[in-house]
């Protein structure tokens, strides 16, 4: 908050308190109905006297032209409170004005009431406020915490890499056939997923709780229990079953829900990624899994709770889903076969986000798995798009389920009458020398072919992973074409 608003609600809590606190003892102290008459003048004196109190405070804190002005200037952006100033402004100056002629014309008792209620809204909101702040605060911090933590990865990484004079290699910046491009985490996507769903719940909590506190005051928000639409559903009461109407406050509560729970589902990654999962020892691909399945969970129960809300059980739609249960199996059926495909592959794990598959002689990551279709990027930046049920039924190739160690076959011809001991030897240095190429397991040169203008030898060695592989076949070329 500004400098000058922070002054100003300061020095006005400094003259209010004081005054509102005996006045607000002595108008509960008389607030009862079947205290004497002067005793009720005092009250009704007191509370006129803390409204009015009320009204200068909000005045001096709340009118365009003191801090307030000063606050939407700071923030660069006024948003609609600064546009809407105007009606909102006269409508909180207005409340306990009305509530003052409320008292002074002999409805005393209910002007404190509503006094009362409008206080314990007021603290539910700033309660609910300070509590958003306070997690969009924390959320803050932790990405922040986040994008630090990843920056020095990368910085050590990128030092490491140097030290080992693997950085700046022909081959390995452009050109690579085949790389391990997880995807990085967007902190910044994350961050705006999260703060739409504090946001959202904020907006949810705040309605929720002041219909909680108004329900039993206004009768408009009950007279929905009574308007009964014309259809039926089969409810539980007492332990007997009956057929009742749905009523309107159930569709409006049903929709509610579902409204409530697919924002919970879109947004859920953003939270979920930054306040649970990076602090659990899982890879990329496993956290994809944990957050697309959480989603589709909290979108079953949003639909789960909708439909027991309006009364909807199992024995009054199994027709609905007998006559689906046809239609699927002539039309989607295989849209069907895809989404529980999708599942399978989420649980199962055969591929995952980042590995390098090849399917139907495509070589790519899997950068997405989608409900219906996977998405595989090839190393020309071309996105092929699979359907799921090709990942099950199908066969294919995952260069890193297990293990990220690879082998290369490098096929050398050398002329007829020339030394295949010396050849074999010279073999064995350059895959020794080759800085890509690993020990254990040892490479393995043979002796496989007589062509017909060459005689056939074969290397085969190993490298720890796919990011240098094009890389290490080049050296490999280079050397043996030097030393031959």
């Amino acid at each position: 908050w500004s400098e000058s608003l922070r002054m100003t609600l300061r020095k006005n809590i400094s003259w209010f308190m004081p005054l509102a606190a005996p006045l607000s003892f002595l108008v509960a102290a008389t607030t009862n109905p079947e205290t004497p008459l002067l005793t009720q003048t005092i009250g009704i004196l007191a509370f006129t006297i803390l409204m009015l109190a009320v009204i200068l405070l909000l005045w001096r804190i709340l009118h365009y032209d003191g801090p307030l002005k000063t606050y939407f200037a700071d923030r660069n952006q006024a948003g609609w409170l600064s546009y809407l100033h105007f009606i909102w402004f006269p409508i909180v100056l207005g409340i306990p004005a009305i509530l003052v002629f409320t008292s002074i014309l002999g409805y005393h008792y209910t002007a404190v009431y509503l006094e009362h209620q409008i206080q314990i809204t007021v603290w539910y909101l700033f309660g609910l406020l300070i509590a958003r702040n306070l997690i969009l605060r924390w959320l803050f911090v932790t990405e922040r915490r986040l994008r630090y933590e990843n920056v020095l990865r990368r910085r050590e990484e990128l030092r490491i890499a140097r030290a080992k004079g693997e950085v700046g290699h022909v081959g390995e910046d452009e050109g690579s056939s085949i790389v391990v491009e997880i995807p990085e985490v967007d902190y910044h996507s994350l961050s705006d997923q999260s703060q739409r769903l504090i946001h959202a719940g904020f907006l949810f909590g705040m309605i929720i709780g002041s219909w909680a506190i108004w329900n039993s005051l206004l009768p408009t928000l009950s007279i929905i229990n009574g308007i009964e639409l014309p259809f039926y559903a089969t409810r539980t009461i007492e332990g007997i079953s009956k057929t009742v109407p749905v009523t309107l406050a159930d569709v409006i509560v049903g929709s509610f829900v579902l409204f409530s729970s697919f924002i919970a589902a879109k947004n859920l990654p953003g939270i979920l990624e930054i306040a649970i999962l990076q602090r659990l020892p899982m890879d990329s691909g496993a956290r994809y899994a944990v957050t697309t399945l959480s989603q589709y969970m909290i979108a079953a129960i949003g639909v789960f709770v909708t439909f027991s809300t309006l009364g909807l059980e199992w024995s009054s739609i199994q027709w609905l889903i007998a006559a689906l249960s046809v239609g699927l199996g002539f039309g989607l059926q295989e849209i069907v076969a895809n989404f529980i495909s999708g599942i399978i592959l989420l649980f199962e794990r055969p591929i995952r986000v980042g590995d390098v598959v090849t399917i139907d002689n495509t070589t790519g990551v899997v950068s997405r798995i989608h409900i219906r279709a996977t998405i595989i990027t090839n190393y020309d930046k071309q996105e092929l798009i699979v359907p799921n049920k090709e990942f099950i039924t199908g066969r294919l190739i995952n260069w890193t389920l297990t293990s990220t160690m690879n082998r290369i076959i490098i096929n050398v011809g050398v002329a007829y009458g020339s030394d295949v001991a010396k050849a074999i030897q010279l073999l064995g240095a350059i895959a020794a020398e080759n800085e890509y190429v690993l020990e254990d397991p040892k490479p393995l040169i043979s002796f496989e072919s007589f062509g017909d203008n060459a005689l056939g030898l074969v290397m085969r060695c190993c490298l720890p992973n796919l990011d240098n592989r094009l890389a290490a076949i080049t050296a490999l070329h280079v050397a043996i074409n030097e030393k031959f």
